[in-house]
Parts: C-alpha cells; sequence; structure tokens
C-alpha cells in the first residue's frame, strides 16, 4: 500500500471506495440473477399465457406422482420430475445417493397448492405419512407436512431442491 501512496496517491486513496463499490454491484447482480432463476416466459399474457401454463390439478398430480415413486423406492421415476437443471447436473446415482433406507415413505397427499406472483412458482403442501425406527427399535409410524417448491419450465411443473 506503501507503494501506491508513492506513486498513485489518487489510487491509494479510493481503494476502499472502489472495492466497497465492487462489492455492492456484485451484490445487486446476484440478487438479480436469483429472481431470474425462478422466472418462466413471461413475454406472452393473456390467453395464450394461460394456454402454455399446466394446470394446478397437474401440479398436485405430479407431486404426489413424485411422492409415489420415491415411496416405492422408484429413483429413476422420482428423479424425472426433477428440475431439467438440475438433472443436467446430477445423475441418477448421485440422485439416488439422497436416501438412505431407514424411513420408509407409506403414502403422500397434497393439501395445499399456493401459486407465487406470476404463476410460474408455487408451494405445495405435503402431508407424508412414514414409518422409522425409534431408539429402542420398534417402529414409528408418523405423519409430517412438507413444503415443497416447484417451478415451471418448458411447459411443465418441476420439483424445486431446497
Amino acid at each position: 500500500m506503501a507503494y501506491l501512496k508513492i506513486c498513485r496517491p489518487s489510487l491509494a486513496a479510493s481503494w476502499p471506495s472502489t472495492t466497497l463499490f465492487v462489492l455492492v454491484v456484485a451484490i445487486l447482480l446476484t440478487l438479480l440473477a436469483g429472481d431470474t432463476l425462478f422466472a418462466a416466459d413471461t413475454t406472452s399474457t393473456g390467453s395464450d399465457h394461460q394456454e402454455q401454463q399446466p394446470s394446478l390439478q397437474r401440479l398436485k398430480d405430479r407431486a404426489e406422482a413424485r411422492w409415489a415413486a420415491l415411496s416405492k423406492r422408484d429413483f429413476a421415476k422420482a428423479y424425472a420430475y426433477e428440475t431439467p437443471g438440475y438433472r443436467s447436473t446430477a445423475s441418477l446415482e448421485q440422485f439416488e445417493s439422497q436416501y438412505g433406507s431407514a424411513v420408509r415413505w407409506l403414502g403422500a397427499n397434497v393439501s395445499e397448492v399456493e401459486l407465487a406472483k406470476g404463476d410460474a412458482r408455487a408451494k405445495v403442501k405435503v402431508q407424508l405419512d412414514y414409518e422409522a425406527p425409534d431408539a429402542l427399535g420398534q417402529v414409528y409410524t408418523g405423519k409430517r407436512s412438507l413444503l415443497e417448491r416447484w417451478i415451471v419450465s418448458e411447459g411443465e411443473w418441476w420439483y424445486v431442491r431446497d
């Protein structure tokens, strides 16, 4: 830094403010890019948009079919509900390795669907029935609510990993 003060005093004085400016711009660009990750094609309006948008019933059916596949441990079928982006970066083997064998899913149903602004994203509340061993080695049967995120891409609903 002493070299900068001797040879280029103006650069040394502006260094902290330049770094802060670059940092703020990088954060803003990251935030803007995050909004576009979940955006769908919003160029069409009116009835054209409605025709391209899959129905909420289609979303409910896909969410329940995904859990039916997971319950049967049919990971290839469950993997098909992941976003195209996820499937392009994670293999079926990587996907399958995320699931252990201790918990057994008995079934699931969608209890609620909430569309986000723009209708390209949705939150899906799933009621899951499962069995798992307890601390004493007995089988525990339970219920759990899960909140999943789904997006529309290429005219279809896809599950989004958190």
